[in-house]
């Protein structure tokens, strides 16, 4: 249930996930870092689920179709990274970081359906190699009427 697709490319840090924030990068705030608008209620927010529907809410619109690919190589993991693991780690954050720009961008606030569709991690010698390809339906949401947790119809309106 989407439009026509597109593609975006891009660098960042920062990472929402569905209703709850998880900070990453340089002066991460942790859980919820308003100033990145990882919690519900800021205007940047934009609530991303695998599933096609959001409890208490309703899609008003569907924007479009969300796609990224992209592709990240470093040649030595230990200088320019903590680890491996934070490597990888960063480079999903930014693919999700980037999805969550192209909703904003088409006037969404969702990113429903939302998958992982390859992914692929390659390591040896120091050096690290990834490529990603993401999907999700862009959507504008509203509270269902007379129901819902309070918190999550504010989040969203």
């Amino acid at each position: 249930a989407g439009g026509p697709g597109g593609g975006a490319h891009g660098l960042g840090l920062g990472l929402g996930l569905g209703l709850f924030g998880l900070g990453l990068g340089a002066g991460a705030g942790g859980i919820g870092d308003a100033s990145r608008g990882d919690v519900p209620g800021h205007p940047a927010f934009v609530l991303v689920s695998a599933l096609s529907s959001v409890p208490h809410c309703h899609v008003e619109r569907y924007c479009g179709l969300v796609t990224v690919h992209m592709i990240k190589e470093t040649v030595n993991v230990t200088t320019q990274f903590e680890s491996l693991q934070v490597f990888y780690h960063q480079f999903v954050a930014e693919a999700l970081l980037t999805a969550k720009a192209h909703v904003r961008a088409v006037g969404g606030d969702a990113l429903l359906g939302y998958r992982i569709n390859n992914l692929f991690l390659r390591e040896g010698n120091r050096r690290a190699y990834a490529v990603i390809s993401t999907s999700g339906d862009a959507a504008k949401l509203r509270p269902s009427v007379g129901g819902g947790p309070a918190g999550l119809s504010r989040a969203i309106s």
